[in-house]
């Protein structure tokens, strides 16, 4: 039971350099990460050997939504490729207002700036379950953004700078010239290079703060949009709550799942039947619902393990033996079998090369 209590604090803990995760219950839309993945694309990054530094499933990206886990392992992998921290810039040039479907359309139609990130942020469910999108009204300035999740639930900082350079670049496509940004909070550290985003912003960046917002002068907030349309935001909101809703409807049960599993990961009897019933479902049932949302049990027990499996690796100094036992294996032999069909290696050799590449850095 000391084990158990030891390792479930490190799955739980904030890893300082904010990668690699651990949060199996948390989503963002998996548009805004195929938007930032077209970005590293055009970097020259293979996504198929971004997906494999990963250890990931490339066929995630059919799924409307993405786990957190994921979407971190794939930030921190094409970090880990390039170097670069300031990738987070391209993704967010590359992502426009119709990124987030419907409701993209009703922001262009909107009357003004106001309206148009009200909408957004009215919609911040279905965009992701880590915080909430908000409007900052305050006397001299308007800003969009959000405040940082609570510690341990944060998005690796390449999917922070993407989201705030979007705010940016949505302003500029709604409205005509420059977008008057007036300064810009940024919620992580300094980057190297730190011109680069005083360039893309051409205000005053705040490092280090506990939000990312981007701030602007009012009356730009309150200008005409360029595309405004009163009958077309009707009829868009209109389909983006079909969409937000239905999206979210539609991976509940593998979401439920995903939080039950994280939950009992170090029992060695993890099973369907033992989940069903916590749901108070049978096996079949449950198999069906998660069979119609694109899953299956295996398959979630198996994604949850292998993240947890990788960041115990990569930041604890946990033992081969204590990490398997508290993910549920009966032995370090299986656990090693595991990895190794996970990540192509074993684990103290995978420890050891992310050290190597760290020191790199």
């Amino acid at each position: 039971m000391i084990l158990a209590t030891r390792t479930r604090a490190h799955l739980n803990c904030n890893h300082k350099n904010n990668k690699h995760i651990i949060m199996s219950d948390s989503f963002i839309i998996t548009n805004l990460v195929t938007m930032c993945l077209d970005a590293y694309k055009n970097e020259g990054i293979s996504i198929t050997r971004l997906f494999q530094h990963a250890g990931q499933d490339i066929r995630l990206l059919d799924n409307p939504i993405m786990d957190i886990a994921t979407a971190n392992a794939l930030y921190a992998a094409a970090y880990d490729i390039t170097g670069n921290d300031t990738l987070g810039i391209n993704a967010g040039r590359n992502v426009s207002p119709t990124t987030f479907h419907a409701l993209g359309y009703a922001a262009i139609a909107s009357k003004n700036l106001l309206e148009s990130f009200r909408l957004i942020a009215s919609f911040s469910y279905g965009i992701n379950s880590l915080t909430r999108l908000a409007v900052f009204e305050e006397e001299h300035r308007i800003g969009f953004g959000f405040e940082l999740p609570p510690p341990g639930k944060e998005m690796h900082f390449l999917g922070y700078d993407a989201a705030t350079c979007m705010t940016a670049r949505i302003c500029r496509q709604l409205q005509a010239g420059p977008a008057a940004i007036r300064e810009v909070d940024m919620g992580r550290a300094k980057p190297a290079d730190v011109q680069a985003f005083e360039h893309y912003f051409k205000a005053p960046i705040h490092w280090n703060r506990d939000r990312f917002v981007v701030y602007f002068e009012p009356e730009y907030f309150l200008r005409p949009n360029k595309h405004a349309n009163p009958f077309l935001v009707e009829e868009s909101l209109k389909g983006a709550k079909s969409f937000f809703d239905g999206l979210i409807s539609a991976m509940r049960y593998t979401q439920e799942v995903k939080r039950a599993i994280s939950q009992r990961l170090d029992q060695t009897d993890l099973s369907l039947a033992h989940i069903a019933a916590q749901m108070n479902l049978s096996e079949r049932t449950l198999q069906r619902y998660l069979s119609d949302e694109g899953t299956s049990f295996r398959q979630l027990a198996d994604d949850i393990k292998r993240e947890a499996a990788k960041y115990f690796v990569q930041t604890t100094d946990l033992n081969v033996s204590e990490i398997a036992y508290s993910l549920g294996f009966n032995d370090s032999g299986n656990f090693t079998r595991a990895f190794k069909r996970w990540f192509g290696c074993a684990p103290l050799v995978y420890r050891q090369r992310h050290a190597d590449q760290a020191a790199c850095q």
